[in-house]
């Protein structure tokens, strides 16, 4: 769980005026997915590995509005 708490607090941090909610699901079986309003940004199942630090703030920034 130090991998999502640790990026949950890096979306807060960067995006603090943009985010209005933001919900921290434990899973099981070492599944580890991010998604934004519904659509996946991230998914470690796919990728292999998780998100490099800055790495989930960079792909919601790169989001179209």
């Amino acid at each position: 769980m130090e991998h999502a708490t640790r990026v949950v607090a890096e979306v807060l941090k960067a995006l603090v005026a943009d985010v209005s909610a933001a919900e921290l699901v434990p899973g099981s079986n070492g599944v580890f997915v991010v998604s934004a309003d519904g659509t996946p940004i991230f998914s470690k199942s796919e990728e292999q590995r998780f998100p490099e630090p800055g790495e989930i703030v960079a792909r919601l920034k790169a989001r179209p509005s």
